[in-house]
């Protein structure tokens, strides 16, 4: 506490000081030194030993031991009186002495002790005293600091020294405080250094109070003194003395300084946005100066969390930091420079000046700096006896208490390459982001393990990249990797390249492959490798692409092998050499060509052809001269067949030699084909089988044999014509071992010669004919048929035999077996007593040709009259007997099955349009005729015929995302926003701020409800096959039902499926490939659900290749509604009067509008599919039913 009598106005307390008796050995005698916002104090602090007759100057010289002295803390405080001289008799303190005294005490480290000099009774010393973070000069440090603010930087740094700190920091501009920055670097400098550079980027500065450091950040961080110094008075040094200390020379300053300060920065991230800040803040024409300045306020994401994190507000800081490099420039813009025997006035805090002449300068201050030169003789008065005297004399420095305070910039140091290792936070051979950045632990790095802490994430320099384009190649865990810094600012790393270490190693063995250029990949997980290089070996150059994986290689030039690192080895061939022990693929969108014709050099252009262009061209003319001879020996049909495919050829060969005349430069395939030319020939053997398809024809021409040669047999399967003519020679048909057969299932066969026709056979003639067998002759006919054995000729009849008997009649049955795949069998009474009373109305007599069957079909005769009951079964087949009151109906039939039965759905191209026939969409939808593929099976066992579309699902969703950046939208929860699939909207090109994505399987719901809803809505009128001529009709008890099934595959299932479809949610309009759990109506963004749909059984309809029977907005309508100029027939489609096939339009039909309705209709001729497939099985016509 203040002790008014004390002799001394400067003491010193420290506990390292000796003593003797109770008094200090070292007394002060002048301090002198200076203390600044945002910089270390120095103070030098004169001491002598005491003056005591016990105790000499040799011993006390002994006592005072530098070497303890150094690093102590020393309190060095000032005493100071108050303002007011007592008067008696004053009311209450207004006569008080002494107002406002007090001490200041200053604290430091004593950093230096000197011996300035010695007399006879006293020995003199010299301490340098500087503030505890002085000692952060003296440890140099090189560390990472991710994820963390100035503030926590701050105390991480001082964490290591003993320094009491006060953190008065309002993060003035900052929303919720100073921002988190992703990566910050101590680059080989100082803590002081560091702190400093730091501190000032965000404009905060510091001042001692006592022993505690005061951290600050705006006007509002500074106190009062609490003392007299709160108030002090301008006194000019030529008027009258007063009691108190005052100012006595004060020099106010107005100085120009800058106006505006103008950052920028760049974020890789947010490469387009204008990242700029400014702070403009001029009073006047003459401050209109700017200072446009590097910034360092982006955060490219490249923290803890990645590209996962949230953006920072880079307006918003850039503003700010602006605003700390204007106001570390307009802080002194006004100062104040002044002196007094002030010794309680103390840096960082704030007076107000009172009674200067120029009444604007009365006003709050704060002290920036000051420099005091204290001087203590009270020890020399004491000696002598004399009154204690001081001198004290403080300059300092003021600014306006309202003005911020900033420190000038401390520039960065410039960083320089430095190594790393690339990292990763698991044992993956590589971890990349989406920016193909990377982790790295520098080799340096003492603090950090080599993990996903070792640094930021880094970006990888490329030789070139671009949207979507470019170089990459991404270091592996383990790489030695350089690390460069751009703008040289250690806060922000990039790799700029890889480097060899003896871990890392070449990729081919040097100096032994020192002709190769290229690169080399390893697997991820193993030792496979992959390369493309360039071998420049004199007289053995060569380019390889290779792959260890299935030893896929393309090697252009004189063939080394390339050994892993081992490099060159065996030589292997020239040429070129693309080969793989997998499956290899060549594939040209508009055209290809193999060749073996020799063109030298590069001279001609790379399609040239000519020689194959010529053989080509031969080829066709002598096809079509044959072609020519064969019709006109009705052979073939003139003008088509055979000159139908001497046309196709004839247009091949001018899209292969291309149109010369169009002027293009290289005019060859106008089409993509394939030409193979040899100017030798051409092998092609299998191990196993060759098969050549073509859609349209398959010519063979050759200028002299086609030889067949077949170890085992030649099978030929044509849909319409087989026709073969020789020119000259004859036509042999010849079987050596067994039996020729010669059949026409639904027409006649024609046997015609100019001369003989010779049968003969060494054993037996037979001819049969299940109704009438007609021989004619010179005008004589004999018939055989039911009737008998009739005879017609106008000449005579002779007979040579040596015996006649007659007997009584006798039938044998029919010699011609029926001709369908899978006959069936069939005894209805109905249907016999039916042809029994003669009616024609059975068409299993004769041959029926189905409409769109490649063929026709033979029904079954009816059995022989007198069998019924049950027939026997057979062959794994079922038999069958159904019994009715005075009707009965047997047959027997075994199980048909065919797997990917394909029919097409009728449709042909068109252009959409709405019912009133206006184009759709600008008459720009085209719709092709499609199919339906799925499995046909009739159960004998149960009678039934199902058929069965298997379906693939895929779990999707329709996200909304922004359409600059392609991220999702998120809903209020935080969910990512989804919309109902629409086909239209989804379909490509698409809808801009859409996208489909997967979804996890598991969120689809029951699969067996919507099997179920779907199966009941296709069979909801249970339809049956019955004979087509039973006269019982519907009545007839011979019946077959019918049913539909669908099942769903999963897709890690390995069954076989026939489609493929995406499931949504939802569906606002769903497509054959595109389905929603729920059909929804959204109306003015409002999503609701539709009560009944029937959409998913009108898509399946569509599997099974039912067209739609709506055409308006781009329905798929049947081809009957479809006009040869490809628009709607509108008449037609929309009142069709038979009502027994596909509709154009139908407000009701499962296929057309109906199934929007709350029950839809399945009209009979949704069946007729399936009794076509059934008719063309077992031989015999049948009608649909109930």
């Amino acid at each position: 506490m203040f002790k008014p009598l004390q002799t001394r106005t400067l003491s010193v307390r420290c506990d390292a000081f000796p003593t003797w008796g109770n008094d200090e050995v070292l007394a002060p005698v002048r301090l002198r030194g200076t203390e600044a916002l945002g910089k270390l104090f120095r103070y030098e602090l004169d001491l002598m030993t005491i003056d005591s007759p016990t105790l000499r100057v040799y011993e006390a010289r002994k006592m005072i031991r530098p070497d303890e002295l150094a690093g102590a803390v020393i309190d060095m405080i000032i005493e100071f009186e108050g303002k007011g001289t007592f008067i008696p008799g004053m009311p209450g303190h207004s006569g008080a002495c002494n107002i406002g005294a007090g001490t200041r005490t200053i604290s430091g480290l004593i950093t230096s002790v000197q011996i300035t000099g010695s007399d006879d009774r006293h020995m003199y010393y010299r301490f340098i005293v500087r503030p505890s973070l002085w000692l952060t000069k003296k440890a140099v440090e090189n560390r990472i600091f991710q994820n963390s603010n100035v503030v926590e930087i701050t105390e991480d740094v001082l964490a290591d020294y003993n320094i009491v700190v006060e953190q008065r920091l309002a993060a003035p501009g900052f929303r919720g405080g100073y921002p988190v920055r992703d990566y910050v670097r101590q680059f080989w400098c100082s803590d002081f250094e560091f702190l400093t550079m730091l501190w000032r980027e965000w404009g905060i500065y510091y001042f001692y109070d006592g022993s505690k450091l005061v951290l600050c950040d705006s006007p509002g961080s500074h106190r009062t003194h609490d003392d007299m110094c709160d108030e002090v008075r301008y006194h000019a040094p030529d008027g009258a003395r007063i009691d108190e200390e005052h100012i006595h020379r004060l020099e106010v300053s107005r100085r120009i300084t800058t106006g505006q300060v103008d950052l920028v920065d760049y974020d890789y991230t947010q490469s387009r946005a204008i990242f700029t800040g400014e702070s403009y803040n001029n009073s006047g024409p003459s401050e209109q100066a700017r200072h446009y300045q590097w910034g360092d306020y982006s955060q490219p994401l490249a923290g803890a969390q990645g590209l996962s994190s949230e953006l920072s507000d880079y307006e918003t800081e850039a503003n700010n930091l602006a605003n700390v490099r204007l106001d570390a420039m307009r802080c002194r813009r006004q100062r104040l420079k002044g002196t007094g025997n002030l010794r309680g006035l103390s840096t960082g805090k704030t007076f107000w000046l009172i009674d200067h002449p120029e009444q604007s300068v009365n006003a709050d201050y704060l002290v920036v700096s000051t420099t005091i030169d204290i001087r203590n003789s009270g020890l020399e008065a004491q000696r002598t006896g004399g009154e204690s005297a001081y001198q004290c004399v403080t300059d300092f420095v003021l600014q306006p208490a309202n003005t911020f305070f900033r420190n000038r910039l401390k520039k960065k140091p410039r960083a320089h390459a430095e190594t790393a290792v690339v990292t990763s936070h698991d044992d993956r051979a590589v971890w990349p982001d989406a920016y193909a950045r990377v982790k790295a632990h520098f080799v340096w790095d003492r603090r950090n393990e080599a993990d996903l802490n070792s640094s930021c994430w880094l970006r990888v320099a490329s030789p070139w990249q671009g949207n979507g384009y470019g170089f990459i190649a991404i270091p592996r865990i383990g790489d030695e990797v350089t690390v460069s810094y751009h703008e040289g600012d250690p806060d922000k790393p990039f790799v700029s390249a890889s480097k060899v270490n003896q871990f890392n190693q070449p990729p081919w063995k040097l100096p032994d492959n020192l002709a190769l250029t290229g690169l080399r990949s390893r697997d991820l997980e193993g030792g496979n490798a992959n390369h493309v290089l360039t071998d420049d070996t004199p007289g053995k150059l060569q380019v390889q692409i290779a792959s260890d994986h299935a030893q896929s290689r393309l090697v252009l030039g004189y063939n080394t092998r390339i050994d892993g690192r081992k490099g060159r080895s065996d030589p292997r061939g020239e040429g070129f050499e693309l080969a793989t022990e997998k499956v290899g693929v060549v594939r040209a969108n508009t055209g290809m060509l193999v060749t073996t014709e020799a063109r030298s050099g590069a001279g001609a252009p790379a399609k040239d052809m000519g020689e194959t262009v010529a053989r080509l061209t031969n080829a066709q003319t002598l096809h079509d001269d044959l072609a020519t001879v064969a019709q006109q020996n009705e052979a073939q049909q003139p003008g088509s067949e055979q000159s139908d495919v001497t046309r196709a050829i004839g247009t091949q060969n001018n899209a292969i030699s291309g149109d010369t005349a169009s002027g293009e430069e290289f005019p060859e395939f106008t089409r993509p084909d394939m030409v193979l030319s040899s100017a030798a020939g051409v092998a092609v053997t299998a191990r196993c089988g060759v098969h050549v398809a073509a859609n349209d024809d398959v010519a063979v021409t050759a200028g002299r044999n086609v030889a067949l040669a077949a170890a085992r047999s030649l099978y030929a399967s044509v849909r319409d014509t087989v026709s073969m003519c020789v020119m000259r020679g004859p036509m042999k048909l010849v079987s050596a071992m067994d039996r020729i057969s010669i059949v026409a299932r639904n027409s006649l066969i024609e046997l015609r010669a100019r001369e003989k026709v010779s049968i003969g056979s060494l054993d037996t003639v037979e001819v049969l004919a299940s109704n009438k067998l007609v021989w004619n002759a010179g005008g004589t006919q004999v018939v055989i048929d039911s009737s008998g054995f009739t005879v017609y000729t106008g000449g005579k009849v002779m007979f040579h035999s040596a015996d006649v008997k007659q007997e009584n009649p006798l039938s044998v049955p029919a010699g011609l077996a029926p001709l369908a795949p899978h006959p069936i069998e069939l005894s209805c009474s109905a249907l016999q007593a039916n042809e029994f009373n003669g009616a024609t109305t059975d068409s299993s007599s004769r041959p029926v040709a189905q409409q769109g069957e490649a063929g026709a079909h033979l029904s079954m005769q009816p059995l022989a009259s007198g069998q019924s009951g049950a027939l026997s079964q057979a062959n794994n087949g079922q038999s069958g007997s159904m019994f009715e009151p005075d009707h009965s109906c047997t047959w027997k039939l075994r199980d048909i099955q065919q797997k990917n039965f394909y029919r097409a759905m009728e449709t042909v191209d068109y252009r959409g349009v709405f019912q009133d026939g206006t184009p759709y969409n600008g008459g720009a939808i085209v719709r092709g005729g499609g199919g339906g593929t799925f499995d046909m099976y009739f159960e004998a066992s149960t009678h039934t015929i199902t058929a069965t579309v298997r379906i693939l699902v895929h779990a999707k969703v329709v996200q909304v995302v922004n359409a600059q950046t392609g991220e999702p939208e998120k809903n209020a929860d935080g969910s990512i926003k989804t919309v109902p699939y629409h086909t239209s909207k989804d379909q490509p090109p698409g809808t801009p701020g859409r996208r489909i994505v997967d979804r996890p399987f598991s969120e689809v719901g029951s699969f067996n409800s919507m099997k179920g809803d779907i199966e009941a809505v296709l069979n909801q009128d249970g339809y049956k096959l019955a004979v087509s001529n039973c006269p019982r009709r519907d009545q007839c008890s011979c019946k077959f039902p019918v049913f539909f099934r669908v099942e769903f595959v999963s897709p890690d299932s390995r069954d076989a499926h026939h489609a493929e479809i995406n499931l949504y949610p939802t569906a606002e309009r769903a497509d054959s490939a595109n389905w929603g759990e729920k059909g929804v109506s959204v109306r003015s963004g409002v999503v609701t659900n539709l009560p009944v749909d029937h959409v998913k059984a009108h898509e399946v309809g569509h599997l099974l290749s039912f067209p739609d029977e709506y055409y308006d907005q781009g329905g798929s309508v049947h081809k009957d509604y479809v006009k040869p100029d490809q628009t709607i027939n509108l008449s037609l489609a929309q009142n069709n009067p038979n009502k027994d096939t596909w509709q154009g339009t139908t407000r009701d039909n499962l296929m057309g509008r109906g199934m929007f309705n709350q029950t839809s209709v399945t009209p009979p001729h949704y069946i007729y599919r399936i009794r076509d497939w059934f008719q063309q099985k077992v031989g015999r016509q049948w009608s649909v039913t109930k």
